[in-house]
């Protein structure tokens, strides 16, 4: 993957310890062939097209053909929501949101993007 014809390992943070490296090895965008996303920034359609679950893994579809694929572990109100509640979402925030009214989630295919995990403090109380 090149950004301005720089290579990657140029311009993604350096790890600084293991978790943080284990956090974007397991971040896995598809849909774009073996070269590398070649689009510009005003190309990248990030509104949310569908969301699908497995066992682990909770995978987002865009409207720009990219799949993010993330653990589920990351969401704890999504790894302890049942089946039909995490079917039940909708999209949100104008297409870059998703929202479980039922478990009162929200997540962006930003956060989705970056990699970030629920912060500690929205596992809530029962």
């Amino acid at each position: 993957m090149r950004r301005q014809g720089v290579p990657a390992r140029r311009w993604l943070p350096a790890p600084t310890n293991c978790a943080r490296y284990n956090r974007w090895r397991r971040i896995r965008v598809t849909g774009f062939g073996r070269h590398g996303a070649s689009f510009s920034a005003s190309a990248a359609d990030e509104r949310v097209l569908d969301v699908q679950f497995t066992d682990d893994p909770i995978s987002v579809n865009v409207r720009d053909g990219r799949g993010i694929t993330v653990p589920l572990v990351w969401y704890p109100c999504l790894l302890e929501a049942t089946p039909s509640q995490r079917k039940n979402w909708k999209v949100a925030g104008g297409g870059y949101g998703i929202h479980w009214s039922d478990i009162d989630e929200d997540l962006s295919t930003e956060g989705l993007l970056r990699g970030a995990p629920a912060p500690k403090a929205s596992v809530r109380a029962k």
